[in-house]
């Protein structure tokens, strides 16, 4: 049973190093990390427009890349309780514990996919009456 937990594990280990590559996860971090040394500069808080600018792009993405480093020390908890875990009904909690993980990685894959570049703007969506009533007919 052990194994097959750390299998499980090396899975979601997996599906996580995949999807914070294609949602640019590094280079997110690398932003968020320039913004901040921008921004403990004397001089960045002269410049309001820019600094304003800065702090709400540092913000953003700190909110994108911060749910995706909460998994990664989720899976590294569970790693340490299945080396430790010994008995059935631990095997069992850890079991349910990966499931949860799964299916969290799964919401914010899909979260990840259906988001895009314009995914932070408001959207507003009509219909007309014609077109519903077209196809309430069909």
């Amino acid at each position: 049973m052990k194994g097959d937990l750390k299998e499980k594990i090396q899975c979601l280990e997996k599906k996580l190093a995949g999807l914070k590559k294609d949602f640019g996860w590094e280079n997110k971090r690398k932003e968020v990390k320039g913004l901040e040394d921008e921004m403990r500069s004397p001089d960045f808080w002269q410049k309001k427009e820019r600094a304003s600018e800065a702090g709400r792009k540092a913000a953003r993405l700190k909110k994108e890349i911060e749910p995706l480093e909460e998994l990664e020390k989720e899976i590294k908890e569970l790693k340490s309780l299945a080396d430790l875990a010994e008995k059935e009904e631990e095997s069992g909690e850890i079991s349910r514990e990966i499931a949860k993980l799964e299916k969290k990685i799964a919401e914010k894959s899909k979260e990840i996919f259906l988001g895009g570049r314009y995914d932070k703007n408001s959207a507003i969506l009509t219909r007309s009456e014609e077109h519903t009533s077209e196809l309430q007919s069909h």
